[in-house]
This record gives C-alpha cells, structure tokens and sequence, in this order.
C-alpha cells in the first residue's frame, strides 16, 4: 500500500476486509493517529455503501443510494491510478466516504 492509506476490498465469493497501510499502523508517530482512524471510518463507510448496494438497503438517503448505484453499475469504481486522480475523488461512492468520515472525527476530536 505503498502511497496509499488503505482500501476496502470485496472478494468474488463475497467477502470483504479493510486493509490499512502497515506504515501508518507500525509508527509511533502521533500525527498518524488520526490518519489511521480517519482510514479507518472512510474504509468503513465503503463497507456500508457494499452492504446497501448488495444485500439490503438500509440507508435513509434515497438519492445517496441512487448516485452509489450509478456510480458503481453505470460508471463502475473509478481508481485514480485507471481515471486519474479527479474522477476518483469525483464520484459519489468516494466524496460520501470522505464526507461521512470528516462528519466521525469531527465529533470524536469534540469529545476529547
């Protein structure tokens, strides 16, 4: 994962995981603690768009869940390293991962 936070990944036979760079994870460096947690809840909220997308919509968003089913059966998940870094952060599935995820540590960073 070099270059790369982490991803969510989806197997053929339907599994999923959350992988998370090893460097982030290993260094003791403070400031990467909110990169992981920030990783982590952006990963996350993939993981949820899969769930509504593929087993059972549970989102209140009608219109989230029609832009991630354009995304991902129309355009098809749109990687930077393929479309360039513009369409990935672009479309729907990616700006509602980072929108949910600033929404999280938000909240958290107030708690502290």
């Amino acid at each position: 994962l070099q270059g790369h936070m982490g991803r969510h990944e989806t197997s053929f036979w339907g599994g999923e995981r959350i992988v998370i760079n090893s460097e982030l994870l290993k260094s003791n460096n403070p400031r990467f603690y909110n990169e992981v947690l920030d990783t982590l809840v952006h990963e996350g909220r993939h993981s949820y768009q899969t769930y509504n997308l593929e087993h059972r919509e549970t989102h209140k968003s009608k219109g989230d869940l029609t832009n991630w089913h354009i995304n991902m059966e129309k355009y098809g998940y749109q990687s930077a390293q393929l479309y360039g870094f513009k369409d990935y952060w672009m479309q729907p599935i990616e700006a509602d991962a980072r929108k949910f995820a600033e929404d999280v540590l938000t909240a958290y960073m107030k708690k502290l």
